[in-house]
């Protein structure tokens, strides 16, 4: 995650990447949500609360501009390649330098 000021790491800020998937249905009743996680996996000494927020665009057969990580969206039948960015705020101390580091949760059901 890149940094975009001191209390705002976004992946889709210069410096950051997006994760990426790409997913194979046998079926057109199959939904897809990215959910944010609740803490980093990775990060230095001092970090304090921090709010994560998850989004994502699908395109192939099935075409999704930008949803909320937490919204379901429907899957066509076939391949749908999956972009998923993360922001993570907080509102206490800024962010001390170092290496983030979360996991967003992908869940095709």
């Amino acid at each position: 995650m890149a940094t975009n000021g001191l209390f705002k790491l976004d992946s889709a800020a210069a410096g950051g990447a997006p994760g990426r998937a790409t997913i194979l249905t046998t079926g057109d009743s199959f939904n897809v949500t990215a959910v944010a996680p609740s803490a980093f996996t990775q990060s230095p000494d001092g970090v304090g609360a921090t709010t994560f927020l998850a989004n994502y665009s699908a395109s192939g057969v099935t075409d999704v501009a930008s949803a909320p990580g937490d919204t379901a969206s429907r899957l066509g039948t076939g391949t749908t390649a999956l972009t998923v960015n993360l922001s993570a705020e907080t509102s206490g101390n800024a962010f001390p330098a170092g290496q983030y580091q979360a996991d967003v949760t992908v869940t095709c059901e």
